[in-house]
């Protein structure tokens, strides 16, 4: 039995499709839940119990045929006058049936497809991963689809593929990141020979736009159309951000690792340096760290831990409340932030005898907030006896609110790469989830 919000109706429709329930008996409210009076709570509720009731007391009838699901894609027929006409025609359906991102497709013919398909030694029906929130079976050739739509060529599938291997991982939490009301979108960073084999951008602009962002562009754009299309994740149905973001369309840059002074990120991820991978991470924001005179690291690296006590970023102290879950396994996830240092800001940092580890000990030291600030409206959870549920060792903590606690778990909550090109600015990436790293593999 479910209590929806009227403006999330349409995503509990699509949910429950997607989860094998269509016929879930629900009631709706006019308003959501997140921050209303009690009293309007309560009202709104005492409105609709004749039908919580008998929706908990009724027999649910059983759906008409069980939603299956094909491995293998489908196809339709489009025609027009001419090639143009035609092109024009695909785009129109495909936004018409919500296929599209808003820009022109390139027409996933079967024989786009086929060579797209070329660019992978894996069977096109093999199945890479069930993409939530739909589960919808991501195979090579559903994604070799999407591929071709972004414009990729098919030397891009392979980063395609893995990385809707590492967005499969628990600790990225696929399905929230897909439905959540907070704007989030996979930031993707390709490292090791590939990078450059593809001309992904690490330089300058590398978060485009522009033609030397060509590779970074359709490569993020294949993602986000896997993630709609075969995730059955559309914006206003599942999609249910309150603003979405820019970013969401494309969001793929390289380590310049050429220009790092430290390790590349995928070998202290414990990949050799020959290695190439994908990791991909959900943010849900992007501030730009400016110094353009200090030749301190201390003074670069304060703006990056300022940028964490807005206290309306999220989520913030996490580890005191235990992470975000991820239901598929009932594992509990803590948020990692990104730091994609410019590579002057770096020169200054190694310069002063900084490797990464400083850099991350620096910013978790420094991005604190007292416990008031952080969590004075109370909002931790508590048993029935009222103790914290998640860290009772510290719930000490409500005695002395003007203690600064870390906002972040630890070190490792930061991901430190090298990017971009000259010039003394830095992006700071506000952090959901966790991170994964895959091998890129033919």
């Amino acid at each position: 039995m479910a209590v929806v919000a009227q403006r999330f109706s349409s995503a509990w429709r699509t949910s429950i499709s997607a989860w094998g329930q269509p016929l879930l008996p629900s009631v709706t409210i006019p308003n959501v839940v997140a921050g209303q009076d009690h009293d309007l709570i309560r009202s709104m509720i005492d409105e609709q119990i004749d039908g919580i009731v008998r929706g908990l007391l009724d027999p649910v009838r059983e759906p008409a045929a069980a939603p299956g699901a094909n491995g293998a894609a489908g196809s339709v027929a489009v025609g027009g006058d001419d090639f143009l006409a035609t092109v024009e025609a695909v785009n129109k359906l495909f936004l018409d049936r919500g296929w599209g991102d808003g820009f022109p497709v390139v027409p996933p013919t079967p024989e786009a497809v086929e060579r797209m398909l070329g660019g992978t030694r894996r069977d096109p029906q093999d199945v890479v991963s069930i993409m939530e929130p739909g589960f919808g079976i991501a195979s090579v050739e559903k994604l070799a689809i999407n591929a071709v739509m972004a414009g990729c060529r098919p030397e891009h599938l392979p980063v395609l593929i893995a990385a809707v291997e590492a967005l499969a991982e628990p600790d990225c939490i696929l399905r929230e990141m897909q439905v959540s009301t907070v704007p989030e979108a996979p930031l993707m960073i390709v490292n090791g020979p590939i990078a450059k084999r593809l001309s992904i951008n690490a330089g300058t602009a590398a978060m485009g736009p522009g033609a030397i962002n060509y590779a970074n562009t359709v490569i993020g754009r294949s993602l986000r159309l896997s993630l709609m299309n075969i995730g059955d994740c559309y914006p206003g149905e599942a999609d249910i951000n309150t603003m979405g973001l820019p970013t969401k369309y494309s969001m793929c840059i390289a380590e310049n690792e050429e220009a790092s002074p430290w390790t590349p990120y995928h070998v202290d991820k414990g990949f050799r340096p020959r290695e190439s991978t994908v990791t991909v991470v959900a943010v849900s924001g992007v501030g730009s760290i400016v110094d353009v005179s200090s030749n301190r690291p201390e003074t670069i690296l304060d703006g990056a831990a300022s940028a964490l006590h807005f206290t309306g970023s999220a989520p913030m102290g996490d580890w005191l409340t235990g992470g975000k879950i991820n239901p598929a396994i009932n594992k509990k996830v803590l948020a990692q932030h990104t730091l994609l240092v410019a590579p002057d800001h770096a020169r200054i940092i190694a310069q002063a005898g900084w490797d990464k580890t400083d850099v991350r000990n620096y910013l978790h030291r420094m991005a604190r907030l007292p416990f008031k600030t952080m969590y004075g409206d109370g909002n931790i959870k508590r048993d029935e006896l009222g103790n914290w549920y998640d860290r009772p060792d510290l719930q000490w903590l409500e005695n002395y609110p003007d203690v600064e606690v870390p906002i972040a778990a630890s070190p490792d909550s930061f991901i430190v790469a090298v990017a971009g090109g000259l010039g003394n600015v830095s992006e700071f990436f506000w952090g959901i989830y966790g991170s994964a790293t895959k091998a890129v593999e033919a």
